[in-house]
C-alpha cells in the first residue's frame, strides 16, 4: 500500500479519514453505562450494558480503551453517563438460525455498529468502541428505520 510517507506493506493507517453514509443516534444525556452481563459474538466480548433513563436495557457495548486481559477500565465509572456518545449503525441482519451463544436475545434480528465521540469539527467523529443489540433492544429494527441517513467522517 502506498501512503504519503512511502510504502506501507502492513496497511497501518498513519493519518486520514473515512466517510460513511449511515444512520447515527446521539445517545440522550440520561442514558447510562454499566459493567453488567457480558455477552459474546464470535469470541468478541461486550461487557457493558447501555440503559435508558428508566433503566431499560438498550444494547451491549465494548470500548476500545478497556484492557480486556485484566478487565480493568480506568475511564468508566459505574453508572457513568454517555456524554456525547453516539451509535453508528454498520450492520443489521437476520440470523440464519438460533445462536446459543446469544441466548440473551429473543428473535433472530441483530444490529452491530460503532460507538463514536465527536471531534472539534462538525460531522467528524473518532471511534470509541462497538455495540451489539437484538430485536427487543431499541425497539428492534423499526428503531433504525426512523433515523435519517447522514454522512459522517471518522478520523
Amino acid at each position: 500500500m502506498s501512503t504519503t510517507t512511502g510504502l506501507d506493506q502492513y496497511g497501518k493507517v498513519q493519518s486520514g479519514f473515512i466517510s460513511l453514509r449511515t444512520k447515527v443516534f446521539v445517545l440522550p444525556s440520561l442514558t447510562k453505562m454499566y459493567r453488567g452481563w457480558t455477552i459474546s459474538l464470535n469470541d468478541v466480548n461486550f461487557p457493558y450494558e447501555l440503559t435508558s433513563a428508566d433503566k431499560k436495557y438498550l444494547a451491549h457495548l465494548r470500548f476500545d480503551w478497556t484492557d480486556y486481559a485484566t478487565c480493568e477500565d480506568n475511564q468508566l465509572e459505574v453508572g457513568q453517563e454517555t456524554v456525547q456518545l453516539s451509535m453508528v449503525l454498520i450492520s443489521s441482519y437476520i440470523c440464519e438460525s438460533f445462536d446459543p451463544t446469544l441466548h440473551e436475545f429473543d428473535g433472530l434480528w441483530r444490529s452491530l455498529g460503532l460507538l463514536v465521540l465527536p471531534t472539534e469539527t462538525s460531522g467528524s467523529y473518532r471511534r470509541a468502541g462497538i455495540f451489539l443489540c437484538g430485536p427487543r433492544d431499541l425497539q428492534g429494527p423499526k428503531f433504525w428505520d426512523g433515523i435519517d441517513t447522514t454522512t459522517i467522517t471518522l478520523v
